[in-house]
Parts: C-alpha cells; structure tokens; sequence
C-alpha cells in the first residue's frame, strides 16, 4: 500500500486494498502473519547479562548465532558440526573473547551443550547455562534467525548479480 501512496494513486483506490486483501485467497496465502506477543518476566540489566544461542541453519551451513538480550546485538559464525568442540570454539571466538563472559547463556535442549566438556568450559568462565525444555525455544535469537537469513539472502543475491562468487 505504501508503494502505491508513494506512486501518486488516487486515495478512493488506496481505500480499497484492505478489502480486496482480505477477500482475495491467493493473497491472504502470502500475507506474513502477525508477529508472536510474549510476556517475559526476565530482563537483562545491561550487555553480557543475559546471552541467548541457537544454531541456525542456512543452505547447507550450521551457523551458530548468539544474541544479548538487553541491546540485541547479534554474532554468527559457520559451525564445522553439533560437536561440543565446535560449539565451545564458536562461542569463544565470536563472543567470550571480545566481549567476556557473558552471566547467563540461554539456549534450548542441543545435545552438544549437554557434554561434560561444555559444562566444564562454562564452569571455568562463572556462566550459567539455562536450557530450555523440550519443545520451547531461545524466542529471541530464534526470531532473529529470520533478519540474518534475510540479510545472508540480499548478500548472496546482490554478490550474483555483481558476479563475485563467495563459496
């Protein structure tokens, strides 16, 4: 509706679209649906307090994808596999070194964070795991897999169209 306000079409037409919208099948199909609303209890104090990773899946790529609660800044980086290692290399290069420990690390039931070894690496840095049950998500850094891929997308697209190829 915006482009076409910005186009110059005649208001009388601009009222108009919702209706169709609405009525139209092939329209409601495509339409994205409204966004979740969850009440949270918790909130983070400040940066590095609360810290939620995920692992996001892009094309072939694992990408392991930490988020902070309180301002929302978001890392990712390629993981080689679901192995403790990886998870303990990604989490330390993208984050732990230029940021230090974060407090709190939220993440749901992957089964490389349930190591020994994980639990240990945690324990040395002071980090609290909370994982999340079966079933339930990281909602935040899950809603944020969709801006990334969205970005890798355009990247990849606008890579093509300027011919550079990015295995």
């Amino acid at each position: 509706m915006e482009l076409l306000r910005t186009a110059g079409a005649p208001r009388s037409a601009l009222v108009l679209i919702r209706d169709i919208v609405d009525t139209c099948r092939i329209c409601r199909t495509w339409q994205r649906p409204p966004p979740k609303s969850m009440t949270s209890v918790r909130m983070a104090r400040d940066f590095n307090h609360l810290v939620q990773w995920d692992i996001m899946f892009h094309r072939r790529a694992m990408i392991s994808h930490l988020l902070d609660e309180a301002i929302r800044w978001t890392v990712g980086s390629v993981l080689a596999d679901r192995s403790a290692e990886s998870i303990i290399e990604a989490i330390m290069t993208e984050w732990v070194r230029p940021y230090g420990g974060m407090l709190v690390l939220i993440a749901d039931g992957e089964s490389g964070l349930a190591s020994e070894e994980v639990a240990q690496y945690l324990d040395r840095l002071s980090i609290e795991l909370k994982t999340k049950a079966p079933g339930e998500h990281a909602q935040m850094v899950e809603r944020h897999h969709e801006l990334f891929r969205r970005l890798l997308l355009r990247m990849e697209a606008s890579l093509d169209e300027l011919g550079i190829k990015v295995p």
